[in-house]
C-alpha cells in the first residue's frame, strides 16, 4: 500500500509539472482580436481555420466566439454588438467593455491576422497533444488489455489529426480525369446505378443510387415509417455492397433499433418479436437472421444530444477503424444539439443542416437524415407532404440534395384504395 501511495504522489507531482506551463501566446490572441475588430472581413477566412476553442485565455475565446457569431449573422462587429452577445462568464474580475477597450489600445497588429492565427493554432495543437499525452499515460497505467490500449491510443491520435485536417482546392482537369474513370467503369460494367443501391428499384431508377457527398432527407409525420424505411435502406446497402453503415439513433435505444432490424431481416412482425409470440417457422427465421447479423457491418450509436461535431468525430473514427464507410443514417435531424446555441431554433437547424452537408462532402459518403414535418399537413384536405412542411427550417430543403417524403393514405383515410401502402 505504501508503494501505491508513493506512486500516486509521484504521478500527481508529474501531472502538476506537466500542465504548469501550457504553451500559449497572449500577445498573439489579443493582436488577432484587435485585427478582427479593425477589419471584420478577415473573419471570412479565419472562421474556417481557427476555432474559439483554439484560444487559451477564456476572455479572448469568448470575444472571438462573439465575433464569429456576429459575422455569421451578418451583423456589425463593434463594441455595442460585442458587449450584447459576448459570454459574460469569463469576465468576473473585469468589465467586458473595459477588457475589449484595453485589447484595442494595447495590441497594435504588426502582422496579418493569418500570422497570429497560425501561432494560436499551433499552440492549441501543442496543448491538445499534452492533454492526449496525459490520457495515454493514464491509459497505459490501467488494467486494460495491451492490444486494446494500442488500438485506443491510435484512434485518439488519429482523431486529433483528423480534426486538424482541411482539404485544399483541386484543378478541374484532375476532377475531369476522375469523372472519366468512373464513366468508363460504368460503361464497361453496363450499370445504371452509380451510387449505393437502396434496394428499392424505383428509387434507384430515379436517383441512380445514393451518391457520395449527398445529404438526403427522409421526412414524414409520426407513424409514416421513417425509421423502418431508413433501416431497410441501411440493410440493403450493407448486403449489396458490404460497405459499413453507421446509424445515429438520437430517439430510440440501440436495443430497440436492433430489434426493428431483426424484424425486417427475419420478415417477422415486430409485435410478435416484442411479445415473444413466435411460430416455429418465425423462430427459425429469427435464429437464422441473428446468425446473418454477425457478418453485417452495421454500427449503432444511441447517444442522445449529439452535436454534428461529435457525429463527425465518431464517423471519422469508424472509417479509420474499418478502412471505409458507406452510409451514415441519423434518426432524427431535429434532435441534433447545436454546437453553439443560437437565438432561434431556425438558426440552429440551419447551421445543423449546413454542417451535415459539410460532413457528407468531407467523408464522401451519403448522409441520410430523418426529419419531422410540421402540423400544417394535418390542417390541409390533401395530406400529401411538400417542401414547405419541413419542420422549423427552410434551410433543410436548401442544403439537401434529395428530399423524400413518406405518405400513407390509410393513416388519414379509412376508405383508402390501397391500405397498407406507403
Amino acid at each position: 500500500m505504501d508503494v501505491l501511495r508513493g506512486y500516486k504522489r509521484d504521478m500527481s507531482s508529474f501531472f502538476k509539472d506537466y500542465f504548469k506551463d501550457l504553451p500559449y501566446n497572449e500577445e498573439a490572441e489579443r493582436a488577432l482580436i484587435a485585427s478582427c475588430i479593425l477589419d471584420p472581413s478577415s473573419l471570412n477566412a479565419l472562421s474556417e481555420s481557427l476555432s474559439p476553442k483554439d484560444f487559451y485565455n477564456p476572455k479572448n475565446k469568448a470575444i472571438y466566439e462573439a465575433m464569429i457569431r456576429l459575422f455569421s449573422d451578418g451583423k456589425p462587429i463593434d463594441m455595442p454588438s460585442l458587449i450584447e452577445v459576448v459570454d459574460k462568464t469569463p469576465f468576473k474580475d473585469v468589465d467586458p467593455e473595459e477588457y475589449i477597450a484595453d485589447v484595442l489600445e494595447s495590441s497594435t497588429p504588426f502582422a496579418p491576422p493569418e500570422t497570429y492565427a497560425e501561432i494560436i493554432r499551433k499552440n492549441s495543437i501543442r496543448r491538445e497533444l499534452i492533454a492526449l499525452g496525459m490520457r495515454l499515460s493514464q491509459l497505459a497505467h490501467s488494467e486494460n488489455d495491451v492490444n486494446m490500449m494500442l488500438d485506443m491510443a491510435e484512434q485518439m491520435l488519429l482523431d486529433l489529426s483528423n480534426q486538424r485536417f482541411s482539404r485544399d482546392f483541386e484543378h478541374i482537369s484532375d476532377l475531369m480525369a476522375e469523372i472519366m474513370r468512373r464513366t468508363e467503369l460504368l460503361i464497361a460494367e453496363k450499370r445504371d446505378i452509380i451510387g449505393l443501391p437502396t434496394g428499392f428499384q424505383e428509387i434507384d431508377r430515379m436517383t441512380a443510387g445514393l451518391q457520395p457527398g449527398d445529404l438526403i432527407i427522409i421526412a414524414g409525420r409520426p407513424g409514416m415509417g421513417k425509421t423502418s424505411f431508413a433501416l431497410n435502406i441501411a440493410l440493403n446497402v450493407t448486403q449489396s455492397s458490404n460497405w459499413p453503415v453507421l446509424i445515429f439513433s438520437l430517439e430510440m435505444s440501440k436495443e430497440q433499433l436492433a430489434q426493428r432490424m431483426l424484424s425486417i431481416m427475419a420478415e417477422v412482425s415486430l409485435q410478435h418479436l416484442r411479445t415473444g409470440r413466435l411460430s416455429s417457422s418465425e423462430l427459425t427465421n429469427v435464429i437464422k437472421s441473428v446468425q446473418r447479423f454477425k457478418t453485417v457491418p452495421i454500427f449503432i450509436d444511441d447517444t442522445s444530444n449529439l452535436t454534428v461535431m461529435e457525429i463527425r468525430s465518431k464517423a471519422r473514427r469508424l472509417r479509420a477503424r474499418e478502412g471505409k464507410l458507406g452510409l451514415i443514417v441519423i434518426d432524427y435531424l431535429q434532435l441534433i444539439a447545436p454546437t453553439i446555441p443560437r437565438e432561434s431554433r431556425n438558426q440552429e437547424l440551419s447551421e445543423i443542416s449546413r454542417s451535415l452537408k459539410s460532413l457528407a462532402k468531407e467523408l464522401e459518403v451519403p448522409v441520410i437524415a430523418l426529419s419531422q414535418l410540421s402540423r400544417e399537413v394535418e390542417r390541409r384536405p390533401d395530406k400529401r407532404p411538400m417542401l414547405s412542411d419541413l419542420r422549423e427550417s427552410g434551410a433543410i430543403e436548401q442544403e439537401a440534395d434529395l428530399v423524400m417524403f413518406l405518405y400513407r393514405e390509410d393513416y388519414y383515410f379509412k376508405d383508402a384504395k390501397e391500405p397498407g401502402l406507403t
